[in-house]
């Protein structure tokens, strides 16, 4: 590392969140502690803006985020990287999709050339969601809330399906594997375009010393990794070229990684 501020990207499923449970498995305690210690942190995920912020009361800190695979930037009115406790605060939403750009007549023409048992997200109601995918019915309802992209949900998690890929091509659209499962979005999204336009952000914002680090476990997380100046894999073995990994997967690698970062800040109290 060098003496500029680290700044943590970092997808959600998988890695801070239990992919299954979705619990932080002890991971609130480590974000709330990276924040204290001045390690400002940015949330890159599939999931949608009310899912987010919903994560940000549970943990009663106002976390930038980036919705819907980099579809759009979310961030306090009142955040800045050197006071992260906005206080009272509106969300700003930044869209990263071309302006005008409307998700429904993909959702529209899916459903006449998608097979039969491969869902829309966003079609199923909340009860046959949080049936499906294990959400409690609070959260299955805040997940059909997608404004940019869509979810795919395949019988029995099985995302190796194949997809019309030059009629996504022709709609401009890219299908993002997850590990359980497959999300649509648009050509202009995608979780490495969102960390450069967080660097081009915080540019702007008059933040001139800064230190990217992400991490992730999924397949859709690897632009996203390679591009940061430190990327951190925790989807266990095998390890993707030229990206640092911790010892434990998922969540607990979280953690691993959050104790980096604080001792490299000397404020770890574990050390």
């Amino acid at each position: 590392m060098t003496s500029e501020v680290p700044i943590l990207l970092t997808d959600l499923d998988g890695t801070v969140l239990n992919r299954f449970t979705y619990q932080w498995d002890g991971n609130d305690a480590c974000l709330r502690s990276l924040i204290r210690a001045g390690i400002p942190v940015v949330f890159s995920s599939s999931k949608t803006a009310a899912e987010q912020q919903a994560l940000c009361e549970g943990l009663a800190l106002p976390v930038p985020f980036f919705s819907e695979n980099g579809s759009a930037f979310h961030v306090p009115d009142r955040w800045t990287i050197l006071s992260p406790d906005a206080g009272e605060f509106e969300w700003k939403e930044i869209p990263l999709v071309p302006a005008g750009f409307s998700i429904q007549p993909v959702r529209e023409a899916l459903i006449s050339r998608l097979p039969a048992d491969i869902r829309l997200m966003t079609r199923c109601s909340a009860e046959e969601l949080a049936s499906a995918t294990g959400l409690t019915l609070g959260m299955a309802e805040r997940a059909r809330q997608k404004k940019y992209s869509e979810t795919l949900l395949f019988p029995s998690g099985d995302v190796n399906r194949s997809l019309p890929e030059e009629w996504l091509r022709s709609m401009k659209m890219i299908a993002d594997p997850g590990t359980r499962y497959i999300t649509l979005r648009h050509e202009s999204a995608g979780k490495e375009k969102a960390l450069e336009f967080l660097r081009v952000w915080l540019e702007q914002n008059r933040v001139k010393s800064f230190f990217l680090v992400a991490a992730g476990d999924g397949e859709n997380d690897l632009g996203m990794l390679a591009s940061a100046d430190e990327g951190w894999w925790l989807g266990g073995e095998p390890v993707p070229p030229g990206l640092a990994s911790t010892t434990e997967e998922g969540p607990a690698g979280f953690s691993e990684v959050t104790g980096r970062l604080l001792n490299w800040r000397g404020t770890n109290p574990a050390s």
